[in-house]
């Protein structure tokens, strides 16, 4: 499943309130002891020092933003969560959804 499946997935399944908002993406990488959200870290394997974000955001009021973590190579999907003004409301495995 692409990246953008994957997001138009969760977004149906928990956000479907969203999912016609003005979404655009972005991708960073990221190293695994920078996260700080300790369920988040959980999410993404012990053995993974860096890997690749592509974050969805829109530009409403609230600042909401989807993050897809994949591995360095963006090839395996690791987790996806949900944030609203930095705050993190939802994460989950990939497996899971």
């Amino acid at each position: 499943m692409t990246a953008i499946e994957l997001f138009k997935k969760y977004m149906n399944r928990y956000w479907s309130e969203l999912m016609n908002d003005n979404w655009m993406v972005s991708v960073a990488t990221f190293k695994r002891s920078n996260i700080f959200h300790e369920k988040l870290k959980e999410l993404i394997p012990d053995d993974l020092e860096y890997g690749r974000c592509l974050v969805f955001y829109n530009s409403e009021e609230k600042r909401n933003e989807v993050y897809l973590f994949q591995d360095e190579r963006g090839e395996k999907n690791l987790a996806i969560t949900f944030m609203t003004d930095d705050i993190l409301v939802h994460a989950i495995a990939i497996e899971t959804l």
